[in-house]
């Protein structure tokens, strides 16, 4: 069975009720999967990087805010001069 074009959102959806849930592993599960279907989408990066901060996975997590500002979500960069700047 394939899986809608826009299973993407249902994942981001899925990672925002798991995100407020602070089941941050299985939000950062999510939103993976709808950077597999959706990969040019900069902020599942900046969200994922987020759930990643919340498990104090630094080094994922700003390479995720990188990744994000690189694809143009620049809402990312409030994140790595926050987290990211040693």
């Amino acid at each position: 069975m394939e899986k809608a074009p826009d299973a993407y959102a249902i994942y981001s959806n899925i990672a925002t009720v798991y995100f407020k849930q602070r089941k941050f592993n299985k939000s950062v599960t999510a939103l993976t999967l709808a950077i597999e279907k959706s990969p040019e989408n900069g902020e599942y990066y900046h969200n994922r990087g987020i759930s990643f901060l919340r498990l104090d996975k630094m080094e994922n997590a700003c390479a995720d805010f990188n990744k994000a500002v690189q694809l143009g979500y620049q809402q990312a960069r409030s994140q790595i001069e926050r987290h990211c700047k040693k």
